[in-house]
């Protein structure tokens, strides 16, 4: 199991030195399987925090130690996935979500223009 502690409700600052910092909102430890896909592990956080996911999705930033100090970083595929995981086997990883309001327009639903 990897372990997960959740920020979101408040504001991801990144600086210069790829350095987080996080304003406001609110914190929740999580579980997870360590041989999940990106996908299911928003699946998860969304169930968790009680997101509607038919209405948004949700953007994640892991912070990692570097060299005595912390490094974001997005999580954008299964393998930062993977990665992020397996670290959290051995210590608390923060996770960093961000929720988008998923906008239909986007999606490429069909056209309801008229053409004349």
């Amino acid at each position: 199991m990897a372990r997960l502690m959740l920020y979101f409700g408040g504001e991801l600052c990144i600086g210069d030195e790829f350095t987080p910092t996080y304003i406001g909102g609110r914190n929740r430890p999580l579980l997870v399987d360590v041989d999940i896909s990106l996908a299911m592990l928003k699946q998860r956080i969304m169930r968790a925090l009680r997101i509607n996911s038919t209405t948004n999705t949700v953007n994640l930033t892991c912070r990692f130690r570097d060299n005595g100090g912390y490094c974001a970083t997005h999580v954008t595929d299964d393998e930062i996935c993977e990665f992020m995981l397996l670290e959290g086997r051995t210590q608390i990883i923060i996770v960093y979500v961000e929720v988008e309001e998923i906008l239909y327009a986007d999606v490429g639903g069909p056209s309801t223009e008229v053409d004349m």
